[in-house]
C-alpha cells in the first residue's frame, strides 16, 4: 500500500478518470474541483489530455470552454455533444478537428430554446461530413426531429450514401431520429437505434423492404445492442425471409405494430440471455397477443435463460375512467430487488412486454397468456405497487398462474382492496385450495398523495379487508409470516385505524411490522403516555397552555 503521493502519475490519471466516469461529471468538468487539491494534483489533471477531450455544447457551450478544452485535450479522441441551435457556429470549428472526434452526438431536441428552423443546421451538418476526414468516429448519433415539420419542402431529409462509402471506417454505433439513410450501406456495427428512419438505398423511400433489413442486421455480426422504433418495414405476406443469426445480442428493444414485432422476433436469432424489451402497438385484447408470445415463449424458456423471480405489473385506467385501461406492462427481473420504472433497460430486467387492453377481461387475457408463455410458475415475488385496475376476479386469475408466489408488493389503491378480497375468497375454498400459492410475506405502502376523503376511506376499507382475511384464516395457518406497512406518512396514527390495526395483532405478534419496527400496541401506548408526561412538564415550566 502506498500514500497516494507518490503513485505513477499514470495510475494517478487513471484514478481520476474513474472519479470523473463514477460522478458523472466528465462532460460538466465538474470533475476539475480535484484541481484544487495541490499543485501536484492541479499540473496532473491539465496534463491527463483525455479527460479534456469530453466536450458538451447542449448545456455547457461557450467558445471560452470549447477553446479551453480543445486546447488541453491535445491529441486525444473527442467525445462531442452538440446541439445545432443556438451554439450552430460551433459547427466549423468543430469539424475542424474532425480526424480526431471519435464520438459525435448532434440533437435539436433543446428544451429550453425555441429557435425556428433548428433542424436546418442538423441538415447542413450532415451535408458538411462528407467533405470531412472521420477516420476514427467510432459514434455518431443524429437527431433533427425538433421542429422539423417547419421547413421547406426541397430540405433534403437524408443522408448522403457517400457517407457510408469508407469515410467513416471506424463507425460502430449509430443513432437516427426522423432521418433517411441508405439501409444496405450498415455493415459491422455493434449498436442500432433507429427511430422514425425511412431507406433511400435506391434513392427512393418506398423501396424499404423487410428482406433489406434482415440483410443489414446479418451484415452485423457483432450486433449487441438493437433498438427499432416505427422504422421496421411490412413483410410481404407468403414470402419466406431468411433467419438472421445475431450471436452477440445483448440488449433489444421493439416498438413497432404487433405483427412487425412478431416477424422480427420470429426472424432474427439471439442468445437466451439477450434483454427483450416490446412494445407492440395494437394489442387490446388476448387474441392480439397470441402469435407475439409464440417467440417470446421459446426464448423465456430456452436452456441458459435467466431465472427470473420478481413480475412487476403496471397497470392504469385513462384519467379517472376506471372503465377503460391506458396500458399495462409486464416486466420481470433476475433479483427480488423493487425497481422503478426507468429501471427497466438495465442488465437486471432482462424481459419487458407492454399491451394497451380495451377492457378489464382483455386485461386478464393478456396477462394469462403472457404469464403461461414466460416460466410463470418460477415467479416468487409479484411487484404490484402500481397497478390500479385489476377487480378480484383479475386477481384470482393472475395469482392461480403464480404457484410459487412467496411475497406479494401492493399500494393502498384502488386495486389493493380487490387484492385481499381475492385472497380471502382464495382462503375459503377447499378443494381448489393447493392450486393457489400462499403468499408468506405481504408489503404494503401507504401513501396518500392528499387528504381527500376518498384516499382516506380507501386506507379504511383496506384494513378492513385485511381483517376479514384473518377472520377468514383464523383457526388455520397464520395469514402472513410477515405482514410488512410502510407508512411514511403515518396515516395509521388515528385512534380508529390503531384500534383495527391492534386487532390484527393478536395473529401477527411480532411478524406485524410497521415503518420497520415491530408493532406492539401495550409498548406503543406506554410510549405516548411517557412523551404526553414530558410535554406537559414542559408546558408547565414555561407557563403554556397544555389544552
Amino acid at each position: 500500500m502506498a500514500p497516494i503521493c507518490v503513485l505513477p502519475n499514470e495510475l494517478m490519471a487513471r484514478i481520476l478518470t474513474i472519479y470523473a466516469a463514477e460522478t458523472d461529471t466528465l462532460f460538466n468538468l465538474k470533475w476539475s474541483k480535484v484541481m484544487y487539491v495541490g499543485r501536484h494534483w492541479h499540473e496532473l489533471a491539465r496534463a491527463a489530455q483525455s479527460l479534456w477531450s469530453f466536450i458538451d455544447l447542449v448545456w455547457h457551450g461557450s467558445y471560452e470552454t470549447l477553446y479551453n478544452q480543445l486546447r488541453h485535450s491535445g491529441v486525444a479522441p473527442l467525445t462531442i455533444k452538440l446541439a445545432l441551435g443556438e451554439y450552430a457556429q460551433y459547427t466549423d470549428i468543430i469539424l475542424d478537428e474532425c480526424e480526431r472526434i471519435s464520438s459525435l452526438l448532434v440533437t435539436t431536441r433543446i428544451s429550453y430554446l425555441d429557435v425556428s428552423g433548428t433542424s436546418q443546421y442538423v441538415y447542413e451538418l450532415i451535408g458538411k461530413l462528407p467533405e470531412c476526414r472521420l477516420p476514427i468516429l467510432r459514434s455518431l448519433s443524429l437527431d433533427p426531429s425538433y421542429k422539423r415539420d417547419e421547413l421547406p419542402p426541397n430540405i433534403v431529409e437524408a443522408i448522403p450514401p457517400v457517407l457510408f462509402e469508407g469515410i467513416l471506417p471506424s463507425l460502430r454505433e449509430l443513432k437516427l431520429k426522423s432521418v433517411a439513410f441508405p439501409l444496405g450501406s450498415l455493415s459491422g456495427l455493434t449498436s442500432i437505434s433507429l427511430t422514425e428512419c425511412l431507406d433511400i438505398s435506391a434513392g427512393l423511400p418506398s423501396i424499404a423492404s423487410f428482406r433489406g433489413l434482415l440483410e443489414m442486421l446479418g451484415s452485423c455480426p457483432e450486433l449487441s445492442t438493437l433498438k427499432l422504433e416505427l422504422t421496421t418495414p411490412e413483410p410481404i405476406p407468403q414470402q419466406s425471409y431468411p433467419t438472421v443469426d445475431l450471436a452477440a445480442l445483448t440488449w433489444l428493444q421493439l416498438r413497432e405494430d404487433v405483427t412487425l414485432c412478431t416477424a422480427l422476433l420470429k426472424h432474427v436469432r439471439f442468445p437466451p440471455t439477450t434483454s427483450v424489451h416490446v412494445l407492440p402497438s395494437g394489442v387490446f385484447n388476448g387474441m392480439d397477443i397470441r402469435e407475439l408470445l409464440v417467440p417470446l415463449h421459446k426464448h423465456a424458456r430456452s436452456p441458459g435463460a435467466p431465472a427470473l423471480p420478481l413480475l412487476q405489473i403496471d397497470c392504469h385506467p385513462y384519467g379517472t375512467d376506471s372503465r377503460n385501461i391506458s396500458y399495462c406492462t409486464m416486466a420481470l427481473f433476475t433479483d427480488t430487488q423493487l425497481h422503478d420504472f426507468l429501471e427497466r433497460s438495465q442488465a437486471h430486467c432482462p424481459f419487458s412486454l407492454n399491451s394497451h387492453p380495451s377492457t378489464e377481461v382483455a386485461l386478464r387475457q393478456i396477462v394469462a397468456k403472457v404469464l403461461k408463455a414466460i416460466p410463470g410458475h418460477l415467479i416468487t415475488h409479484l411487484d404490484a405497487r402500481n397497478m390500479s385496475y385489476p377487480g378480484e376476479v383479475s386477481w384470482k386469475t393472475i395469482l392461480k398462474l403464480l404457484p410459487a408466489l412467496e411475497t406479494g408488493y401492493l399500494r393502498v389503491n384502488e386495486s389493493a382492496v380487490p387484492c385481499v378480497h381475492a385472497l380471502t375468497q382464495i382462503e375459503g375454498l377447499q378443494q381448489q385450495r393447493e392450486n393457489f400459492p400462499r403468499i408468506q410475506r405481504l408489503q404494503v405502502l401507504i401513501m396518500p398523495h392528499t387528504k381527500s376523503e376518498s384516499e382516506n376511506n380507501m386506507v379504511d376499507e383496506f384494513l378492513a379487508a385485511l381483517g376479514q382475511y384473518f377472520t377468514v384464516c383464523k383457526g388455520n395457518e397464520t395469514p402472513f409470516e410477515v405482514l410488512d406497512i410502510e407508512d411514511p406518512r403515518y396515516a395509521l396514527s388515528q385512534t380508529e385505524r390503531q384500534a383495527q390495526l391492534e386487532r390484527l395483532f393478536p395473529l401477527m405478534g411480532d411478524r406485524l411490522l410497521w415503518n420497520g419496527q415491530v408493532y406492539d400496541p401495550v409498548k406503543r401506548r406506554e410510549k405516548l403516555a411517557k412523551r404526553k408526561a414530558e410535554w406537559k412538564a414542559l408546558a408547565e415550566k414555561y407557563g403554556l397552555d397544555t389544552e
